[in-house]
């Protein structure tokens, strides 16, 4: 409330918000309550251990039983009754045990170190320091709530269109469970919006060294999370005013140039696994290539999938459905959210103007998304089915900045009533991030 009686700037609203609702989210979500949960800690551990120099496939009986032994499951009161009970600052139990889904390790290990970077660091820490388990688990993931707010800030401060937008988006309940999880998801949405806000920087003119540099770098980490999918934003290095200067060519083809070299190295050379969904990842089930095999039925799986499930699948971006998919939040508060970002996106002032080609060509890339992403899931897919299986909104989230660019930036909004909506924005924002925490909390004290 202090702050909104200010001017409320991108960066107030963002750190008013950001801290309070990720410690909470940590409270509120044990370790084993997002989907994946157990492969994605078994993999950040394995790279604990290439550094610590043990066995690759087992860990402390002590972080192994403080993960898994109450099994993936939605949250519960009874979970953070346990947690407590078991909070020890040193280790209680002696030994190694397997890691939980070390049979799924192999496929794993195509995704490289970058996309759980913060949560083997935490694991490290805790294991050198000689803490327990529980503390250990929840060093690793404050460390990666961490590093997505740093970068969801680092966002905010670089972008010169859509400040807001960027300071709501890792705000959504969706967000905050993946940033402060052992999920690779924290980096693929932080490395998403500092890549995005790099690329626009350059396109607001502001192209000198420092600028450059820091652009390479979100192409070099962007590149090495989750298959590099997110260098498709590099698309939107077409939309800079391409002269005849030779800096503006050397510039571009510096960039592209990183981003095949990240992709190489770290989805290519150094992964010792390879792309389960390239090939059948189960038996009577599609792969992958089969889009391009038969791109006519693909499609057509593809738009009935949508049909059936799009509205759900936009919700879930901002977070319906939460831990193992379960329906926590209504669609309503989760919609006004939504309709919340489109108002400051309309109403806040930017340095940089966006044209009808910046517009066209961010949703085109949104366009291709919806397309291809599916084919990555047909390995869930299993062989006759009708549409494709297995999509969550989570896998889209990172489209969220140039979707709401496209869709709010038509024209420029400066009225004496500006900062009295943005105000209000800035409270509704407030009021509905408590919202969630009470249906959470009503939902997960209840059992």
């Amino acid at each position: 409330v202090q702050a909104v009686r200010k001017t409320l700037t991108p960066e107030r609203l963002f750190g008013t918000m950001a801290v309070p609702l990720a410690v909470i989210w940590l409270m509120i979500f044990p370790a084993w309550s997002v989907p994946d949960a157990g492969p994605h800690f078994s993999e950040s551990y394995r790279y604990a251990n290439l550094l610590l120099g043990t066995p690759e496939d087992c860990g402390r009986a002590e972080d192994v039983a403080a993960f898994s032994e109450y099994g993936c499951v939605n949250p519960a009161a009874s979970d953070w009754e346990r947690t407590i009970r078991n909070f020890h600052w040193t280790p209680r139990r002696e030994g190694e045990a397997k890691l939980p889904y070390a049979e799924l390790l192999p496929q794993m290990n195509w995704y490289s170190f970058l996309n759980y970077l913060p949560q083997t660091t935490g694991l490290v820490l805790g294991r050198i320091l000689g803490l327990g388990g529980v503390p250990t688990l929840y060093l690793a993931r404050i460390l990666t709530a961490a590093a997505f707010l740093l970068m969801a800030w680092r966002s905010i401060r670089m972008t010169p269109v859509g400040k807001y937008v960027f300071a709501c988006i890792p705000l959504l309940p969706m967000s905050l469970m993946l940033g402060t999880s052992f999920s690779y998801d924290a980096m693929v949405l932080g490395t998403a919006l500092g890549l995005t806000a790099a690329l626009l920087r350059l396109r607001s003119g502001d192209t000198g060294r420092k600028v450059l540099a820091e652009a390479v770098i979100w192409t070099l980490l962007a590149g090495g999370v989750k298959g590099g999918g997110n260098l498709i934003l590099l698309a939107l290095l077409f939309s800079l005013p391409m002269n005849r200067q030779k800096r503006s060519w050397s510039m571009v083809g510096v960039i592209c140039g990183v981003g095949v070299i990240s992709l190489l190295l770290f989805d290519v050379l150094l992964p010792s696994g390879g792309s389960f969904q390239l090939g059948a990842a189960h038996t009577g089930n599609l792969y992958a290539s089969w889009a391009l095999i038969q791109p006519g039925e693909y499609l057509g799986m593809t738009v009935r999938a949508y049909l059936d499930n799009g509205i759900g699948l936009a919700m879930n971006m901002g977070g319906t459905y939460l831990a193992w998919l379960e329906r926590t939040i209504p669609h309503i508060v989760i919609l006004a959210w939504m309709a919340l970002i489109g108002v400051f996106g309309v109403w806040e002032t930017d340095r940089l103007q966006l044209t009808g080609r910046d517009r066209g060509l961010m949703a085109g890339i949104v366009l291709v998304v919806l397309i291809v992403l599916p084919a990555m899931m047909l390995s869930y897919t299993p062989v006759g089915a009708e549409k494709v299986e297995g999509l969550q909104g989570r896998y889209y989230s990172f489209l969220l900045p140039i979707f709401y660019l496209a869709l709010t930036k038509w024209r420029g909004r400066k009225t004496p009533r500006r900062e009295t909506v943005l105000q209000g924005a800035g409270i509704c924002a407030g009021a509905l991030a408590a919202v969630c925490v009470a249906f959470m909390l009503r939902l997960y004290c209840g059992r």
